[in-house]
Order: structure tokens, then sequence, then C-alpha cells
């Protein structure tokens, strides 16, 4: 839904940019994008945004697409597999996972 950022992915991708801008809950946008024929949709939307009507849009068109999203919190889990993810990762999570790794390395830890 950001006009300028199509025109900056244009501007970068050369002659062979693809972009398609419009929202994403809409059955004709996400056409446009080839969810139909697509094996693959990452939903990566601003945290004030709610993706589960995109992803339960993009699991009407396409039955076998695998649907990743990215979500803040681990308890909005099971509502983004009932409208279609396949999985999804969590900014909570992965933020408590960086933080011992933080501290690990402060404690002189190694990855072994």
């Amino acid at each position: 839904m950001n006009m300028e950022a199509v025109a900056r992915l244009c501007e970068n991708g050369g002659e062979e940019c693809t972009a398609i801008f419009g929202d994403a809950r809409s059955p004709s946008v996400l056409e446009n994008a080839g969810v139909k024929d697509a094996k693959y949709l990452l939903v990566t939307m601003a945290q004030s945004s709610n993706p589960l009507p995109i992803i339960a849009q993009a699991r009407q068109l396409n039955p076998d697409l695998k649907i990743f999203a990215r979500s803040r919190y681990l308890g909005e889990r099971d509502a983004l597999l009932r409208a279609g993810a396949t999985d999804a990762v969590f900014e909570e999570a992965e933020a408590a996972i960086a933080m011992g790794r933080l501290v690990r390395n402060e404690l002189g830890e190694t990855s072994e």
C-alpha cells in the first residue's frame, strides 16, 4: 500500500521489474501477483495490520500454497494457522533468542 516503495523497487529492479500496488486483501491483487500459481507467500505486514484476511484469501486461491507469516506475539499462532498459514515467525520469540545470544556472548560462550 506504499506507492513510494513500489516505485523504489522498480528503480532498483531494472527493466524486468514487476511490482503490484494494491491491498492484498483483494482477490484481484493476489491474482495479479500470481498467487494461484505460486509455491510460497511470505506475509510480512506492518504490526498495525491484520494479516488474517490476506492469508485466508490466498489459501482460497491456492490450497497448495505454503504461507509463512511474520507476527508479533506467539499467542497469535493459532489464529494464523486457522486462517491458513503454514507456519509463522514471531518477533517475541526471535527477540528472546537474540537476547540470549547477547548474554552468552557477554559470558564468553561460543555457539558450540
